[in-house]
């Protein structure tokens, strides 16, 4: 059960643009990832 909250948070920090401003114009770093491994030859 602590994994699974592990997890949840850490899910919601990759998720959120900003802690403080959730509604932030500012990407997340979960977009960034996905642009990171898209942009790889394969």
């Amino acid at each position: 059960m602590k994994r699974f909250i592990i997890c949840i948070l850490g899910a919601a920090v990759f998720a959120a643009p900003c802690i403080y401003d959730a509604f932030s114009t500012e990407p997340s770093p979960l977009w960034g990832l996905l642009a990171a491994t898209a942009a790889l030859p394969g």
